[in-house]
């Protein structure tokens, strides 16, 4: 599936009206199948499931009751969805709000309870009696199956209450973004030492990419994220028309209007058409108002870092929040420390190196899991200790000297900040220590490495 189709799909599937739509139309499918069947087969009749059968009379006062009474518990569900997206945004930021509706449990149950009420009132609709058209039709099947439906949305609410509850937790809402973040990781950053990229494009070596030569400006026409980048379709594209690209840019960027992308060097027989060639490429490119995590997992990571941050804020001051995000933001990268980073380099069916991207990096991501949380830890004593500790913990798991260098520099600007901000020596003792874990996690790192090294040359 495209970029374009995946993303159009989320931003679908995250509106509110959406499954509440779907459900409403399988609820008037249903209610005309059933009622079929009840025309067809006279089911309710005494010779046909007499045990079924009811009144024109009881069956409108049924139905008429329970679509009152569903009202009743709509109105309820949507008050508990705005309360949970009201306190989710208050306390851990807007932006957080995705996770809320990200298992699409308000909506399957507000779609649920319609479509009950859109099924009742069908049915109810359907009820004749001889005074009032001149023929006798009780839909017994029907009625039955909508007092079973309205029975049902006794559990779907209690489901919902309970997935409310739930959300309200700091430490629910924390995890559901760090298992969005590994099931993003283990798409983009598979854990396998010869990887293709996210579109299954082989990926080429560095060294066989050359400068581009009378390079082409491909700009941007709207502000915003990039969102995505339609990687299979730049390299076909590419391959097609013997062009190659440089993408300035990676997902999770902000663009403005105007601003160069990527250039292209065109074929050497294409004098003419270059902004017809150019503008081929303009639909490979997502550009939105969010970020997301397709292809930007640096976006994840700063919702986790957002809801710690906004905890150790003045007016919240809820270091026990923040500490919670810094674990799963250690065993995030901890887990990314282990997995094979993309090549910047990408070739056509042929082999040929036709686009070079910019890729994210272990770097890059930790910082954006770190900095911040570090700038706001301030004289925090429990959460610059945390810091340190997972950052020890990630150490352990790094592979590679650049990414060892990077936690060894996010460590040392945490004990500078320590000494300037807290001035009670056992507690600067305490943290001291909480580095000097993280320097032997480096230097385990580094015997493990040169030893995994030395085992693969003598095998």
């Amino acid at each position: 599936m495209s970029a374009n189709l995946l993303f159009w799909w989320d931003e679908l599937r995250e509106k509110m009206w959406f499954i509440p739509s779907v459900y409403c139309v399988a609820a008037i499918v249903v209610a005309f199948v059933v009622l079929s069947i009840d025309r067809e087969f006279e089911i309710g009749s005494d010779a046909f499931l007499p045990f079924l059968q009811t009144t024109g009379g009881s069956g409108r006062i049924v139905l008429g009751s329970l679509i009152g009474a569903l009202v009743t518990v709509l109105g309820l569900v949507f008050s508990l969805t705005m309360l949970s997206v009201s306190q989710t945004a208050s306390q851990y930021g807007p932006r957080l709000i995705r996770s809320v509706f990200d298992s699409n449990i308000a909506q399957n149950t507000i779609g649920f309870i319609l479509s009950t009420v859109v099924f009742c009132m069908i049915v109810l609709r359907s009820i004749r009696d001889l005074k009032d058209s001149g023929s006798l039709f009780t839909p017994h099947l029907s009625i039955l199956t909508a007092e079973l439906a309205s029975a049902a949305c006794i559990f779907v609410l209690l489901a919902f209450t309970n997935h409310v509850t739930r959300c309200m937790r700091a430490e629910t809402l924390i995890q559901s973004i760090y298992n969005d973040l590994i099931r993003a990781a283990e798409d983009l950053f598979p854990a396998v030492a010869e990887i293709r990229d996210a579109d299954g494009i082989e990926l080429s070596n560095v060294s066989a990419w050359s400068d581009l030569v009378n390079a082409k400006s491909l700009t941007s026409g709207q502000s915003g994220y990039l969102q995505a980048i339609q990687l299979q379709g730049v390299v076909a594209c590419a391959s097609e028309r013997g062009h190659r690209l440089e993408i300035s840019h990676r997902a999770g960027d902000f663009i403005h209007a105007g601003e160069v992308i990527a250039r292209v060097q065109l074929s050497q027989d294409e004098a003419e058409g270059t902004k017809d060639s150019l503008e081929n490429y303009q639909s490979f490119f997502l550009i939105g108002t969010v970020r997301t995590l397709r292809q930007d997992i640096e976006a994840g990571v700063l919702e986790l870092v957002e809801a710690g941050v906004r905890a150790l804020s003045p007016g919240v001051n809820d270091p026990i929040t923040a500490i919670n995000v810094i674990d799963y933001v250690s065993s995030f990268m901890r887990d990314l420390a282990g997995r094979q980073w993309p090549n910047p380099i990408l070739v056509d069916g042929d082999g040929i190196p036709v686009l070079r991207v910019n890729v994210t990096d272990f770097r890059g991501v930790l910082n954006a899991g770190f900095d911040q949380l570090r700038q706001y830890a301030g004289n925090s004593v429990a959460v610059n200790c945390r810091l340190l500790e997972g950052l020890a913990a990630i150490a352990i798991s790094s592979t590679q000297p650049e990414d060892r260098a990077a936690i060894k520099r996010q460590a040392d600007m945490i004990v500078r900040a320590a000494d300037r901000n807290i001035f009670e020596p056992e507690d600067k003792r305490d943290i001291r220590a909480r580095a000097e874990q993280v320097d032997k996690a480096i230097r385990r790192s580094e015997h493990q490495s040169t030893q995994d090294t030395t085992e693969r040359e003598q095998s």
